[in-house]
């Protein structure tokens, strides 16, 4: 077994992670997750390997709840949808998995915190043999790594 743990990708806000992550999978069947991309003025969730957009936003006078981080509201619902989605990549025969991303919501234990504890947690185990690569900030590294207790040398970082 491979004793990496994760594969994060890091690196300054608004430098094209998400859009190298997506020219690097897209019509990848063996990768499933979750990209987010801004299109228009819009946020998206972008699942892989299907392209289908998810809505992050919302403008907090619907009914639908959410979470507020500065002057972003970003929809709880389209968070609960991604999440299902990479839930189902754990049951699925992909073979490598993407979370984009670890940012200030899930320092707040909130958005895909829960998700990415038990991937982790997995990982850590044994159960669970695949690649996962999650998009991690780059002035939030160190904050990712003590909030899981991970070692740096079963990280391969790569900065974009």
């Amino acid at each position: 077994m491979n004793d990496l743990l994760l594969h994060v990708v890091t690196g300054k806000i608004r430098t094209g992670k998400s859009t190298r992550l997506l020219e690097r999978f897209s019509g990848n069947a063996d990768v499933c997750g979750v990209l987010q991309i801004e299109e228009d003025g819009d946020r998206y969730f972008i699942e892989l390997p299907s392209l289908r957009k998810i809505k992050m936003e919302t403008d907090g006078n619907s009914d639908d709840d959410f979470f507020q981080l500065g002057n972003f509201k970003f929809s709880v619902k389209a968070f609960e949808r991604a999440n299902k989605i990479l839930d189902n990549c754990i049951s699925s025969n992909c073979k490598t998995i993407v979370i984009d991303e670890f940012g200030k919501l899930e320092l707040q234990r909130k958005g895909f915190y829960e998700f990415v504890k038990k991937i982790i947690d997995l990982k850590k185990s044994g159960k669970l043999n695949r690649k996962i690569i999650i998009v991690v900030r780059d002035y939030l590294l160190d904050d990712f790594i003590l909030m899981f207790g991970i070692k740096r040398d079963k990280i391969l970082i790569e900065k974009m």
